[in-house]
């Protein structure tokens, strides 16, 4: 990233999102995420009139790969200046869930979207407090003395890899690797992610979208770093439900309530593309699960009546108070979680 910027933009992002969310302006994670390696990233996507593009990258790696103080949080975010460039910011602490609270504030992004947020953290039973980040180029945090050596460069790249192996505050992350080896201007890999995410929300499949962005990038970028692209996840389709279960029984007063549950599986799929390093491109779709369940209750008091002295009958094994629509219309009353996507894209 372009050092002499990043120091202004530390202290003038929280500005320029506030002044672009007074005008009515949305901000979002998207769905079409991107994976590099170790590294997973979730855009954060500014949405005008329905028409969504790409701001940021809150680059996340696999928690439990961590070593040492080695940094697990980058943030791209895309410079509002004439050179389209970006800046970028990292965290000090481990704790990935306070930088994405950090970047929820940042954007004015509610909770209700923390699914997407591409972490492998567990979320804390309570929200965690923000962490501030610190500007952060060619893999180190601007307050580490070793940024006043740092620089773009093959050789650079495998000192910073040398380092976090040893557990050093540092960030091997595809997205800084030899800058020096292109002449791209404005951050080409960053620059490649936005393009793709921009597409897919655009209406692009994920496999045109992933072909047209390298290519544009090609004439300067001398070879293609391997990521996993995935598109937006398609319609929730869902399979008719199954048979009543066994009856529970509740005695309420001096009435029993029966209840009778029934299940169905959703699915949802989505396209996804892997790029290797010889630019050549493997297509695959990927597919999730959900169970929900229908729980209904009948008041069968005529001949469940629990008074004084009179014992309840048991529920009936099958439901014998629902008429035809309210036996026959699923409506869910809980839900289990998506599955994970499967398979893995090679």
């Amino acid at each position: 990233m372009h050092r002499s910027c990043i120091v202004a933009a530390a202290f003038g992002l929280a500005l320029g999102v506030a002044g672009s969310a007074a005008n009515a302006q949305t901000y979002l994670p998207s769905e079409c995420s991107i994976e590099m390696g170790e590294w997973a990233f979730t855009p954060v996507v500014l949405e005008i009139s329905g028409v969504r593009a790409v701001e940021a990258f809150l680059a996340l790696r696999d928690h439990a790969t961590l070593v040492g103080d080695n940094i697990g949080s980058v943030l791209y975010v895309r410079d509002t200046g004439p050179t389209g460039g970006w800046s970028s910011f990292g965290w000090a602490t481990q704790d990935q869930w306070a930088a994405i609270e950090w970047v929820k504030a940042e954007f004015s992004i509610a909770a209700s979207h923390d699914a997407l947020w591409q972490t492998t953290q567990a979320a804390p039973s309570t929200p965690a407090a923000p962490a501030t980040p610190d500007a952060f180029d060619d893999g180190v945090l601007e307050s580490n003395p070793l940024a006043a050596v740092a620089t773009p460069s093959p050789e650079w790249d495998a000192i910073v890899e040398l380092l976090e192996n040893a557990g050093w505050q540092t960030a091997d992350i595809p997205s800084e690797e030899s800058a020096a080896e292109t002449t791209c201007p404005n951050d080409p890999v960053v620059g490649v992610l936005a393009q793709i995410v921009d597409a897919v929300e655009g209406g692009q499949d994920v496999e045109d979208a992933m072909s047209d962005a390298w290519d544009s990038f090609l004439g300067c970028l001398p070879f293609c770093i391997p990521m996993t692209a995935h598109g937006l996840p398609g319609p929730v389709s869902c399979g008719a439900p199954g048979p009543y279960g066994p009856p529970v029984q509740f005695p309420t007063g001096p009435y029993v309530y029966c209840d009778y549950s029934r299940t169905r599986t959703c699915t949802q799929s989505r396209g996804a593309g892997t790029i290797h390093w010889d630019c050549s491109l493997t297509i695959c779709l990927q597919s999730r699960t959900r169970t929900e369940t229908q729980t209904q209750r009948c008041d069968d008091s005529g001949t469940l009546y629990n008074g004084p002295g009179i014992g309840a009958d048991p529920c009936p094994a099958t439901p014998t108070c629902f008429g035809a629509t309210q036996g026959g219309v699923f409506t869910p009353t809980s839900s289990t979680s998506w599955s994970g996507w499967t398979p893995t894209c090679p």
